[in-house]
């Protein structure tokens, strides 16, 4: 297998390295605010199990609790209490989270509805919420939706660093897998990446196979596609997520089981049956990462991606981070073959590569 970066610009994508273990308390090096406070009850009063509390100055569903945990970290679960020794505590909540203190993504249901959590039954015990998939994010905000007596909240997430492969598209550029060497056959896969844009329209993966086989996943009037056929002659199409170019980080799970699929953005998720008599998904020519150099079956978007892809695994490959290491390996076969292939690449002394 080898490949070919056709002008593949990065820009502002993190590349953050972090280290493995997820479930560390997170909030000790954040910085807390809020929409409101009552004297002596600021957001800095939000510490698990501390003395005193955040206490909103009004008691209404506007009010938010803010955390800055100074970088992208993975935050797999949140401990609540109420104010000690007292009556006033939070008995549901919903999380929002975001990349730059501006603009948020709420916490779903897999059904697309809000996702309430819920809180406390006192102001002492502390109540765990375990997120089911990890919140990626240097930005929580916590809504209070029903409470007792006031508003008042302590806190802990728990989580850990977050690591980032990503690659920025900028319209024209794509990332080309040559796979006839090294052909793809399988009655199960699993794709999982997250993206973020703000145009409507673009092609973000494209496989194909010289047996009628491809998967095509495109962005298309602000929502997922996804075309998939078999060998049957047969397509199955699949949609989920809306306003998807928000310049938010979306993230995206396919899994194929034979002829069962799953396809999810943001935990919304619908499920289907891919038509036709064939199981096994056979790609022998190529995929394409972040757009293709011409229209082929199954895409309906003419138009490349614009935006970042982060930590694209195919399986339990990331292959981002496998371009990234192929790039820069310097193996003087591999860049050969990359001088015959290559129709141009741009910033070349800069790698390409964060």
């Amino acid at each position: 297998m080898y490949l070919i970066v056709i002008a593949v610009f990065v820009g502002l994508c993190s590349n953050v390295k972090t280290d493995s273990d997820c479930g560390e308390p997170l909030i000790e090096k954040a910085i807390l605010k809020a929409t409101s406070s009552l004297p002596d009850r600021g957001p800095e009063n939000a510490i698990l199990n501390g003395r005193n509390a955040w206490t909103a100055y009004s008691s209404d569903f506007a009010q938010y609790l803010i955390i800055d945990l100074g970088q992208t970290m993975t935050v797999t679960s949140i401990v609540t209490q109420g104010r000690a020794e007292s009556s006033e505590y939070v008995e549901t909540f919903g999380i929002s989270y975001g990349s730059n203190g501006l603009d948020y993504a709420e916490y779903k249901e897999s059904s697309g509805n809000t996702k309430l959590f819920r809180g406390n039954i006192n102001g002492d015990d502390p109540a765990r919420n375990i997120f089911d998939v990890p919140i990626i994010a240097q930005w929580i905000r916590i809504n209070p939706t029903r409470w007792r007596d006031r508003i008042s909240l302590r806190l802990e997430l728990y989580g850990c660093g977050y690591s980032s492969d990503s690659l920025y598209f900028n319209g024209t550029s794509l990332v080309r897998w040559n796979l006839r060497d090294s052909p793809v056959s399988a009655h199960r896969e699993s794709v999982r990446f997250r993206f973020k844009t703000n145009v409507a329209d673009g092609v973000l993966l494209y496989g194909i196979g010289s047996q009628g086989d491809y998967l095509a996943l495109q962005l298309k009037d602000n929502r997922l596609l996804l075309n998939i056929n078999l060998g049957s002659q047969i397509m199955t199409s699949l949609s989920v997520g809306s306003l998807l170019d928000d310049n938010i980080w979306h993230e995206v799970i396919i899994m194929r089981n034979r002829l069962d699929v799953i396809f999810s953005v943001d935990r919304v998720t619908i499920q289907g049956r891919i038509k036709g008599e064939f199981e096994r998904l056979d790609l022998n020519h190529e995929i394409y990462i972040g757009g293709v150099p011409n229209l082929n079956e199954g895409l309906l978007i003419n138009k490349n991606f614009t935006g970042c892809i982060e930590n694209l695994y195919m399986n339990s490959t990331n292959m981002i981070y496998l371009i990234k290491e192929s790039y820069n390996s310097g193996d003087p076969w591999l860049m050969e073959k990359y001088k015959k292939l290559i129709h141009y690449i741009l910033v070349w002394n800069r790698l390409l590569f964060l």
